[in-house]
């Protein structure tokens, strides 16, 4: 080949077909080269050695004396390594879609322009794994296209779980939105995600333990949290919250010494800059302060961390009974969370639970904090039982805040037996859960494949031991020894559709639920403390328990309304002390309906003795409407006159709490705020 023609060559590659050797438009050629674009070769040098550098820089040459000239662009490729996938998966690059099903090497077949950038999105991944892209260690990354052969992109799958739930306000059940959801592993956080408009949450989080921690927190509620077991090869993981409001929500001047009060009492004492960012350094501006009283005898589920406590030492675990409880939060005009600073704690006073008499309560008491991380209490510390102005607190000093609780550890039995169904065959998965009615605390197992479980209760006490499964139910009332109780009887769960729950805090004394409906005769029937069944056809009716001395629960469950027609139910000041008052110490009813849960207070205004809280009304397909009445009766729609004796048994059985003549009347400040808010018409 020629000088003339390698020349000609190299100028049909660039220019393609530009008309090099064209005997029409020699012209046109001539002028596209001149003189400096020449090529030619060295001596002793075989032409087709440099064919690619000549042909180089003739573009470089040809291409700047006719910039008209369109020159392709490279393009680059996007590859990597899919490692530890087990099913399908697919993600997009733009607006492209790939799919795999195995681990290895990949090249997508689309190709892009140096400078350019592909955002990758993993859109659909195996249920039991979460997949996310190694050089970010998310689910979405973008890449720029470098001047190299490929991109690499690497995708690691491991195992995980779906997280979700609902935080709900403990009152009336309804939607704590923009709530925060923090899961720890019990050293490192794992992920956190807020709820949705109607409270609820789900994430997937890749996970290395067999315990997760949960941690809740909203605006304007007291945080919460408790641990989860999770199951070999579980796929999801259920973890609901009820939150309590805040007792007190205050904007002070952290530059100077201050007493935080709830209702008129001191529940946090500050000297002047106690408060740091988690940079050590002071904040400016005002700055706010969410305290949550948790009096734990209104309601032992309103305690986080379930009574658990871990020694740092041994790693040993043990439960723990709770005398009260605060919960304190600090935050700057930003937003930021404060914390006290080093070597400046800080004073607390934790009022007494309301159901403690100061006479029997321990006069120095060990304090425990919640880690939400691990998910247990951590003993630091102690406090002194002290009265100021005929209130009641442990009073002790602090080096953090978090939730607060005085509590001390208790000597435990075991309390075993079985769960049936009503056709008397074992079930497994049954949350069986002890709580003291003469203690603050509560402990829970899960029932075995056997339907066997073996429950921790405080020696020498009175319990409860609830049996739950969705909506099927049981409980019943023990005392316990200081050896291990062995139930006689398996505890039957019954495929309740309807549930009712009331409790209620230490006054009134005794809060009645009745529940009417009708009967195949055309007659009424009347469940309650005195009749606390019934049973027609494919109904049945039962009250699980009378609480005679303040607290409840009281539970009435209905395995089938079969009979049209309406079923009122009310709530009965039998004691007729002081007024039946709601708030987030008060009465309380929590009516399930075939999964979907509905939450009563008492209505505001002038109370009476009756309080009729709802109708559910049954049609003949067996409907169920639910009609809110909320009001108040002087008397039961029923002649009361009919009772029978067991109304004069039960008076003669319960008596009202009363303190030794030396002690003054304690009431939780809790109970006292919410008199104050709702009930101050009254005398």
């Amino acid at each position: 080949m020629n000088k003339g023609t390698l020349s000609c060559f190299s100028f049909v590659l660039m220019l393609a077909l530009a008309g090099c050797g064209d005997s029409n438009d020699n012209n046109s050629v001539d002028e596209g080269i001149d003189q400096e674009s020449e090529l030619s070769l060295p001596a002793n040098e075989d032409a087709s050695a440099d064919g690619d550098v000549e042909e180089e820089e003739s573009e470089e040459e040809n291409t700047a004396s006719n910039p008209d000239l369109i020159v392709p662009e490279p393009e680059f490729s996007v590859s990597g390594q899919v490692s530890g996938l087990t099913g399908m998966l697919s993600f997009s690059a733009n607006e492209a879609q790939f799919e795999f099903t195995d681990s290895g090497v990949y090249q997508l077949s689309e190709s892009f322009l140096e400078g350019s950038h592909v955002e990758l999105d993993i859109i659909q991944e195996p249920e039991n794994q979460l997949c996310t892209f190694s050089q970010s260690g998310t689910r979405s990354v973008v890449v720029e296209i470098q001047n190299t052969n490929e991109e690499n992109v690497d995708i690691a799958c491991v195992e995980a779980v779906i997280v979700s739930g609902y935080v709900l306000n403990y009152f009336d059940n309804s939607a704590i939105s923009a709530a925060t959801v923090s899961v720890y592993d019990g050293v490192n956080l794992v992920g956190r995600v807020d709820t949705n408009q109607v409270g609820e949450y789900t994430a997937k989080f890749a996970i290395e333990t067999s315990r997760l921690a949960f941690n809740f927190d909203a605006e304007n509620f007291g945080e919460y949290g408790f641990s989860v077991d999770i199951e070999e090869d579980a796929l999801r993981v259920q973890a609901d919250a009820l939150l309590q409001p805040v007792h007190a929500n205050l904007v002070f001047n952290p530059e100077l010494a201050i007493e935080l009060m709830v209702e008129g009492i001191p529940v946090v004492s500050l000297v002047s800059d106690n408060l740091v960012r988690a940079d050590g350094s002071f904040p400016e501006g005002s700055v706010n302060a969410e305290i949550t009283v948790i009096d734990p005898s209104s309601d032992v589920a309103l305690m986080p961390g379930s009574y658990v406590a871990q020694n740092l030492d041994t790693g040993d675990e043990s439960l723990i009974e709770s005398f009260g409880a605060i919960n304190v939060t600090f935050s700057d005009s930003e937003g930021e969370s404060l914390q006290l600073a080093e070597n400046l704690p800080a004073m607390i006073r934790i009022p007494l639970a309301d159901n403690i008499d100061p006479v029997d309560a321990p006069a120095t008491m060990p304090l425990f904090y919640f880690n939400e991380i691990m998910g247990f209490w951590i003993e630091e510390g102690t406090a002194n039982l002290i009265e100021e102005s005929g209130n009641w607190f442990y009073k002790g000093s602090v080096t953090h805040f978090t939730t607060w609780n005085a509590d001390q550890v208790y000597s435990t039995t075991d309390v075993q037996g079985c769960v049936v169904d009503v056709e008397n065959n074992p079930v497994s998965g049954v949350s069986i859960l002890s709580s003291g009615q003469d203690y603050n605390g509560s402990a829970q197992v899960l029932s075995n494949a056997e339907g066997l479980f073996s429950v921790p209760a405080r020696i020498n006490s009175d319990v409860l031991v609830f049996a739950t499964q969705g909506a099927d139910s049981n409980v019943v009332s023990l005392s316990t020894g200081d050896e291990v109780m062995t139930l006689e009887e398996c505890l039957v769960l019954d495929a309740s559709s309807v549930s009712v729950r009331l409790s209620w805090e230490s006054s009134p004394s005794d809060l009645d639920a009745h529940l009417f409906g009708p009967t195949e005769d055309s007659g009424d029937f009347h469940v309650y403390f005195g009749a606390t069944t019934f049973s027609e056809n494919a109904t049945l009716i039962r009250l699980d328990l009378d609480d005679t001395d303040s607290f409840g629960p009281e539970t009435i469950s209905i395995l089938n309304l079969f009979l049209p027609g309406d079923y009122p139910y009310f709530v009965k000041n039998y004691s007729g002390e002081e007024a039946i008052h709601g708030g987030n110490d008060g009465a309380r009813v929590e009516l399930n309906i075939q999964g979907e849960t509905y939450v009563f207070q008492p209505p505001s205004g002038k109370t009476e003795d009756i309080w009729s809280v709802f109708t559910l009304r049954v049609d003949e397909d067996q409907n169920i409407s639910l009609m809110v009445d909320q009001t108040w009766l002087t008397a039961l729609p029923f002649d009361e006159a009919n009772i029978g004796d067991d109304a004069e048994g039960e008076a003669s059985a319960f008596s009202s709490r009363t303190f030794n003549a030396h002690s003054t009347p304690y009431e939780n400040p809790a109970k006292k705020a919410v008199k104050k808010k709702y009930y101050n018409d009254l005398n």
